[in-house]
């Protein structure tokens, strides 16, 4: 955001202009990208698209007023308005994007970063005169318990060296919080850390669904041009609404007592996630998605709302080549496996903390198939690990044992139609199940056939009645010499070998 050139130009002599800018963007042309990661990986992962380095919203903006500079470079930019971020731009692998600008004679150049965002760059001779702040003090407002350096190194925040611009945390109070911050070289940087202290307020401030990334801002009106690298500013953040799929606010920077960018409706998107998502994410490598509790097998549910979400979470634990084959499932086909595939990761490393290994990240541990189908695992370690993994609807199960061949199902309990009972059992086995109104026998009936089948690497290859269960002792049967223990989960039926 430059000066314009002392010699005034009117911009009705200007007419208008349009061009387009390919960009090529990668972690080459931005190394700063790695310091702006979604992800930790371990320290010497070799593949950076495991960690998504993306731009952060704000240097798409940094973009777009370029894009306008060239465009329009006898003008100055002095604010934008309408910005929207559509899509995460992710520079590993690199990526070419075509940026389009449009100069209206006047006053606005429209920018689109093609298939990622679009804003309304607004463009003058010069800025106006910067104000006063106008933030009203915060009211019942406490010092925050988290400094600058714990918002960073106790991971309240993902950012690398290059994106730690916030170098002080004030007041926080129900309407908002301010704090410090200081300009660093790297692209977008300080709108970024502005951001930060609202993403701050808003893990301490709201009970749930706290994982959030921005969407959009409504308007920006600068009142001066970028302050120097390693210049202070302070920055206050007032909420301006909570809503369950977003928070809106306004935020002010500050610079020498006066107002130096004022940033109206900033939004930020709620993903629906709880304290279980909330731990995996600021410690990978120790915490697990796996319900809490104690049961022999691991269960992972979905505790994300829509697809977009369900992505994020995917590429937190899965590498380069599961990544390909997830998304080469239909959207359906991608919910089981994604929950099965999670399931058996957390299986494996709460199996490797048990035994006395340390920190592991999900990604460390690669699930792939045998020829036969079955689930095999590998990773950093020598143990002869063998898992099972079965999922339905909106759960995952997965077992782990060490040397021994194992299998485990999962089936929603519900009332079968009779021709389904003929097909799976014997006449012996349907009169086990016999006065079964809601399908629960009869669902475990079929979830022990799975188990066993699975445990041989098999599966029942449409031969369920092969596999017959001679006995049910309660919350177990025998199938053969295959002993087999039950358990309900809610309205579902979980069945294991022992």
């Amino acid at each position: 955001m430059r000066r314009a050139d002392d010699a005034a130009v009117a911009p009705a002599a200007l007419g208008e202009r349009k061009a387009t800018y390919p960009r090529h963007l990668s972690i080459d042309d931005y190394p700063e990208f790695m310091d702006h990661c979604l992800y930790r990986q371990p320290d010497d992962w070799p593949n950076a698209a495991d960690r998504f380095p993306i731009s952060p919203m704000t240097g798409t903006i940094e973009m777009i007023f370029e894009a306008a500079r060239e465009l329009v470079p006898e003008l100055v930019v002095v604010g934008l308005e309408g910005f929207r971020n559509f899509r995460w731009l992710d520079v590993a692998p690199p990526v070419d994007v075509t940026i389009q600008a449009r100069f209206d004679g006047a006053d606005r150049v429209r920018v689109s970063v093609d298939g990622y965002a679009r804003g309304t760059v607004v463009l003058a001779q010069d800025y106006d005169a910067a104000p006063t702040p106008a933030a009203e003090p915060l009211a019942d407002a406490e010092p925050c318990e988290v400094d600058a350096v714990a918002l960073y190194e106790e991971r309240w925040m993902f950012h690398g060296p290059a994106y730690r611009g916030v170098v002080g945390m004030g007041l926080v109070a129900d309407g908002g919080m301010d704090g410090e911050l200081e300009t660093l070289p790297a692209l977008g940087a300080l709108l970024d850390a502005a951001g930060q202290l609202m993403g701050y307020w808003i893990l301490v401030g709201l009970e749930k669904d706290r994982l959030i990334l921005p969407t959009s801002v409504g308007r920006i009106t600068f009142y001066g041009p970028p302050p120097e690298v390693g210049s202070r500013l302070s920055c206050t953040v007032r909420i301006r609404e909570v809503r369950t799929e977003d928070v809106r606010a306004d935020l002010e920077v500050v610079r020498d007592g006066k107002v130096w960018a004022h940033l109206e409706d900033w939004t930020d998107m709620r993903f629906g996630s709880d304290q279980v998502v909330m731990e995996s994410a600021r410690n990978p490598e120790s915490e697990t998605l796996a319900d809490p509790g104690e049961r022999p097998y691991t269960l992972v549910r979905e505790r994300w709302s829509n697809a977009a979400f369900r992505e994020l979470m995917a590429r937190r634990y899965l590498g380069q080549e599961e990544r390909d084959e997830y998304f080469a499932l239909n959207p359906n086909a991608q919910r089981q496996w994604l929950l099965g595939r999670m399931a058996v990761k957390d299986a494996v490393r709460t199996w490797l903390w048990q035994h006395g290994y340390g920190s592991m990240f999900p990604i460390e541990i690669r699930v792939a198939n045998d020829d036969s189908g079955r689930p095999v695992v590998s990773g950093p370690f020598s143990e002869d690990l063998r898992v099972s993994i079965s999922h339905k609807d909106a759960m995952g199960v997965a077992m782990v044992r060490e040397g021994d061949d194992l299998g485990i199902d999962l089936e929603t309990v519900a009332p079968r139609k009779d021709r389904f009972a003929e097909i799976v059992a014997t006449d012996a086995e349907r009169a086990l199940v016999a006065n079964d109104p809601e399908g629960v026998a009869l669902t475990r009936l079929w979830t022990i056939k799975e188990a066993v089948a699975k445990s041989r690497g098999t599966g029942l290859g449409g031969r369920p009645k092969d596999f017959v269960v001679e006995k049910i002792d309660g919350e177990r049967a025998r199938v053969g010499e295959v002993w087999v223990r039950t358990h309900r989960e809610e309205d579902t039926i979980v069945s294991w070998t022992e």
